[in-house]
């Protein structure tokens, strides 16, 4: 700051120094990700992703995210980037969704301000396909997923049958996420997990998920043990449903567009009839 001068000629004197520093407030940025599964690309909850400064990766994360039932997971870095500069962060893996390793290296991404200062523009962390899990399930455990035809999510819960001609039959639940509990077949004593005799299956649905169409699929399995009696990694088999698909039929006048009562349709289905339904007070069939 220059010098100023002044006189006092008695009493209290003042100056005043401004200083020319401007204080540039600094923006945030924002990430994304999606977590699926390598063997059919279905999404994985539970994966946390820690961000960090400096690519080993190392103190305290400057934010974390974890997966949803979705396998996506998004965060905000605040006060990270000048307006119109750029920041190198590192994302790395921090937990694996269950049955799956941790990604060993982390993810190096460059992010901008304005341009990745809003939700909307959130730097894409790994493909946007998803980034794959780095591991496999568990040894000794039989999977089975059951999923949405069309958004390939979870759903359940379904029931399921493994026959076999020399072992029998079983009857395995899913979950209400379409998973399949685990089930174990080298120690029929051990008291977790249900048991399984080692051999060649036919996997058959029994029951459907709630509002979702049966499917005739059949899907082959073998349980096998390894030389040393370790069980050899099965599977996993997916099975997908279509959802059910409802029918909603209106009758109203074509003057007064006022519902119409107890009128009569019959309903076909591939040619054959499901019956005849009459309208409710509001004119409708659903």
């Amino acid at each position: 700051m220059a010098a100023k001068k002044f006189t006092s000629s008695g009493g209290a004197s003042k100056v005043t120094f401004t200083n020319g520093t401007t204080i540039t407030e600094k923006k945030p940025v924002y990430l994304k990700l999606k977590k699926i599964a390598a063997t059919d690309k279905r999404p994985l909850s539970g994966a946390e992703f820690s961000v960090y400064a400096d690519s080993s990766c190392s103190g305290t994360p400057l934010a974390v995210m974890t997966t949803g039932a979705d396998g996506t997971a998004s965060t905000s870095v605040p006060n990270i980037v000048e307006d119109g500069g750029s920041v190198t962060l590192y994302v790395k893996e921090t937990k694996a969704p269950a049955g799956c390793t941790p990604l060993a290296s982390p993810f190096t991404v460059t992010c901008k301000a304005p341009e990745n200062s809003t939700a909307a523009g959130a730097v894409q962390v790994g493909p946007a396909s998803g980034i794959e899990n780095g591991g496999i399930p568990e040894p000794g455990k039989a999977l089975l997923f059951k999923r949405d035809a069309l958004t390939n999510t979870g759903v359940g819960p379904a029931t399921f049958e493994f026959s076999s001609v020399t072992n029998g039959v079983y009857e395995f639940d899913t979950d209400e996420a379409g998973v399949l509990e685990s089930v174990q077949w080298w120690d029929p004593t051990e008291a977790s997990g249900k048991y399984i005799k080692p051999g060649e299956y036919a996997v058959t649905e029994l029951v459907p998920p709630p509002n979702y169409e049966p499917t005739t699929e059949v899907q082959q399995i073998k349980l096998e043990l390894d030389a040393n009696g370790n069980p050899i990694p099965a599977g996993p088999l997916v099975f997908k449903n279509l959802a059910k698909v409802g029918l909603k039929i209106v009758k109203y006048d074509r003057q007064s567009h006022r519902p119409m009562a107890n009128v009569t349709f019959e309903i076909f289905r591939d040619g054959v009839s499901l019956g005849n339904y009459e309208t409710n007070a509001s004119g409708e069939i659903s």
